[in-house]
């Protein structure tokens, strides 16, 4: 009897320890993740080709055709819209295996977490992409400045990624994506369109819902329905409407920064983990 006791545990222990190991493995592995990354490289690098083909020809003609002008200033907007638009329109087609029924299934049945799925697409349309963009536009500027140089005798101007702007549009990019990819899980064809048309739609009705509580809440700063008093009587006294010295600086110096934080990481960081969730609720 005692040497049965005496072995119990060592028999028990890697049972418990394997467990644990798969109660983890079922939301992220990496070896796991890393194959469903080569398997999504794998399944579009002829896309990625044609697409980065596409975009040379683009931004290189555009680049010459700007020049030919004797224009300047072409890569201060070229770059952010190329990367806005682009980024936009590819990350809203993540999803089109799950509008078809067979691909559909397909991709449901692969050996990967929600999670996994969803950072890999992540990953792919956003940081993936902008840095990839971001790449072949530098070398695109310095072909097609060497060929505008050496063919029609103009120069198409210098790039750099690391201006104060350029990294914004980075930013704002990695920012604006996480809408586009939520737009990707939640609809079902014409995914783009569906999400510049409710963005809109919700931006509008917060703008209105905002003007509305404000007119309530403020309803002493107003004449009528919508005209805002200039002036208002303080203790006989007619007092300009306007607010105080202190709130004004305190909105100088933070009000930029409360931006950035709420539009740049609060508000995709909750897109990010409603889009999770949405196709969790999916693949059910």
């Amino acid at each position: 009897m005692t040497p049965l006791t005496l072995n119990q545990p060592v028999i028990n222990q890697p049972t418990i320890k394997k467990n644990n190991i798969m109660e983890t493995n079922q939301y992220f592995s990496f070896p796991r993740f890393g194959h469903l990354m080569q398997r999504e490289f794998a399944q579009n690098k002829k896309v990625i080709l044609i697409i980065a083909a596409v975009a040379f020809l683009v931004v290189g003609g555009n680049a010459l055709g700007w020049a030919y002008n004797r224009e300047h200033g072409y890569h201060e907007f070229s770059y952010g819209f190329y990367l806005l638009i682009g980024g936009f329109i590819l990350t809203s087609m993540s999803f089109t295996e799950m509008n078809r029924l067979d691909s559909r299934l397909f991709y449901l049945t692969l050996p990967a977490s929600s999670l996994e799925k969803f950072i890999s697409r992540w990953l792919i349309t956003g940081l993936g992409f902008a840095i990839f963009f971001t790449i072949g536009y530098w070398i695109t500027v310095i072909i097609f400045k060497a060929l505008g140089g050496a063919i029609f005798n103009f120069d198409i101007g210098d790039f750099n990624p690391f201006t104060e702007q350029n990294i914004l549009f980075f930013r704002i990019y990695l920012a604006g994506q996480t809408v586009f990819l939520l737009g990707a899980v939640y609809f079902k064809k014409f995914e783009i369109f569906k999400t510049v048309l409710s963005t809109a739609l919700i931006g509008l009705s917060l703008a209105v819902l905002s003007a509305i509580i404000f007119r309530l809440a403020f309803f002493d700063l107003f004449d009528g329905l919508l005209t805002f008093r200039p002036e208002m009587e303080v203790n006989g006294t007619m007092m300009p409407v306007e607010p105080s010295r202190n709130y004004q600086k305190f909105m100088e110096r933070n009000a930029e920064n409360y931006l950035k934080t709420i539009g740049l990481w609060v508000i995709p960081t909750v897109l990010l983990i409603v889009g999770y969730f949405k196709l969790k609720e999916t693949e059910l």
